[in-house]
């Protein structure tokens, strides 16, 4: 298996602005200006494989947090749910042999990490059939415990459309007193995605144990235009009555979706089925 490390700082010429106004058009903190290959404050596995385009008649989404795989019977649950999956999201990935293994052969993957030991390298992965065009990694450290959550958007393209698909996978912050340090994160990799021209998923756990962190996630994907995957049957996670892991959308038709219900993480998986006509 070839494993290439990359690591690279945001050297593009343009960042957004910094400003008061917690805003995708003006954010409180800089988002980064991704250029091909580059990847802002983060070190990420990539492993390019895979065939060239995204079929955009049906675009097949898992979204899971693993828990860092500390729960039995997480990889049986994981080659169960990503055989069919033209992309999975995990959130609190280790990553190990025994996680590429649960993959597909013909899948790609790309990795932020947020922490790391001599033992183990965890933060959220994207894996999917198609090897990305572009990808930017963000790491953002926990303002109490100082333990990074990260980040990755990628980018990739569909088969005979001329627009590509962004996918955007993400940990939010969970441990503050305040809500500066959650909405600056969310801001950061928002603003990326708001520069894109062409359909967008973004997925992954929010943490929005937090009536505020709702709203303050709503008001932000609202401006940048993403509808929200709504469920007939809602058993995703809660915290405190709140649902934490969501997967929003734009430019694209929601065909289906539904929820795994499992004990193999504190997390149970969300799943989608997308449409994108040009």
């Amino acid at each position: 298996m070839c494993i290439v490390w990359l690591l690279s700082a945001c050297t593009g010429g343009g960042t957004f602005p910094t400003v008061a106004s917690a805003s995708l058009s003006h954010p409180t903190m800089p988002a980064a200006d991704c250029e091909l290959g580059q990847f802002p404050e983060s070190e990420i596995i990539t492993l390019l494989r895979g065939s060239q385009a995204v079929d955009a008649d049906e675009i097949k989404i898992l979204n899971w947090n693993l828990y860092k795989g500390k729960r039995s019977d997480w990889k049986a649950d994981l080659v169960d749910f990503s055989k069919e999956a033209d992309f999975v999201l995990i959130q609190e990935a280790v990553i190990s042999d025994e996680l590429f293994d649960s993959f597909h052969q013909s899948m790609t993957w790309d990795v932020t990490h947020g922490f790391s030991t001599d033992r183990v390298i965890t933060g959220v992965l994207t894996a999917s059939n198609v090897a990305s065009v572009r990808r930017c990694g963000f790491r953002h450290k926990e303002p109490l415990i100082r333990t990074p959550k990260t980040a990755l958007v990628t980018e990739y393209p569909l088969l005979d459309r001329e627009k590509n698909l962004l996918v955007g996978n993400i940990h939010a912050i969970n441990f503050t007193w305040g809500l500066t340090e959650f909405r600056n994160q969310l801001v950061g990799v928002l603003s990326l995605l708001a520069a894109h021209d062409g359909p967008i998923i973004l997925a992954g756990d929010f943490n929005t144990w937090r009536d505020k962190r709702v709203k303050i996630l709503f008001e932000l994907v609202d401006e940048l235009g993403l509808s929200e995957v709504l469920l007939e049957e809602d058993h995703r996670t809660q915290a405190f009555g709140q649902s934490l892991d969501f997967i929003f959308y734009k430019g694209l038709i929601c065909n289906s979706a539904g929820v795994f219900q499992v004990s193999s993480s504190d997390h149970n998986p969300i799943h989608a089925v997308f449409e994108y006509r040009e």
